[in-house]
């Protein structure tokens, strides 16, 4: 309505402010607005039973007038009076020549279950219903013959197998590739990583992203408050993230990743140690 009211040069609040003024517009409005949904099946309800006694199926019937399947047994569930005539126009088209169920076994030659066979292995992308059209045996009478013939069976079986491969294959999408840093960037569009980000600066850039990560999750969590970042997300995240022990005070203090009571000055006053810091 929109984009129409734009292509007239009508401003919209005065449109509806029209509406508002003259409800004899807004029904003539309302009563232009194409039927959809459920509203369409009762509007063409008698339209789609003559669609099924001449020979389509219900879903068939329903979609020749602009609805869906999905709203039409809707109708029909909830109004005991409609379900009885859709039951009854059913029968008629089983009991006449338009007979779609095993009424219509007589009317499908040899030769019209090999073009189904043919047209299921020719659309995989396709289901049965939609396959099976334009003068085939319907998939009722197909899985029914294949009830009653082996070979068929086997065939349809090879069939239904080729259609799921090549389902599979055509749905296969080669590895999306991301950009490096992608994330982090999507990361820092919210101000709340944004915060703690800037309070995990000047740490290794792996430890930076665990430690924000892990202040991000302490705001969540309710430890901290947002506002409470800049004083005490950086030692709190760095706490979640390498213990207690992790950053030593001082040249006493037990080094984080000792298991015998190094201290830090003992660390660094070895050989090797210097290298680690």
């Amino acid at each position: 309505m929109t984009v129409i009211l734009r292509s007239l040069g009508i401003n919209k609040s005065t449109f509806d402010a029209q509406l508002r003024r003259r409800p004899d517009l807004r029904a003539r409005l309302d009563a232009a607005k194409p039927l959809t949904g459920q509203a369409l099946v009762c509007a063409k309800f008698d339209d789609i039973l003559t669609a099924i006694r001449n020979g389509a199926t219900a879903e068939g019937a329903v979609e020749s007038f602009g609805g869906t399947g999905v709203s039409f047994f809707k109708v029909v569930k909830s109004d005991q009076a409609l379900h009885q005539r859709f039951v009854a126009a059913t029968a008629d088209r089983e009991n006449g020549d338009n007979a779609r169920g095993k009424a219509a076994s007589g009317r499908f030659s040899e030769a019209d279950f090999e073009r189904a066979i043919e047209a299921l292995r020719a659309a995989p992308k396709i289901g049965f219903a939609r396959v099976l059209v334009d003068g085939l045996p319907t998939p009722f009478l197909v899985l029914d013959k294949a009830k009653r013939d082996p070979e068929f069976h086997a065939r349809l079986v090879e069939v239904v197998g080729e259609r799921a491969k090549r389902r599979a294959g055509l749905k296969k999408q080669p590895p999306r590739v991301y950009a490096e840093g992608l994330l982090r960037q999507a990361c820092l569009a919210l101000d709340l990583y944004r915060s703690a980000d800037g309070a995990a600066a000047g740490l290794d850039p792996e430890d930076r992203d665990d430690v924000a990560s892990e202040i991000v999750l302490a705001v969540l969590e309710g430890e901290i408050t947002e506002q409470e970042i800049r004083t005490k997300g950086r030692r709190l995240g760095r706490r979640r993230v390498f213990g207690e022990q992790a950053w030593a005070s001082s040249l006493d203090a037990t080094a984080h990743d000792t298991s015998n009571a190094e201290t830090l000055g003992e660390r660094l006053a070895s050989p090797c140690g210097i290298i680690f810091y």
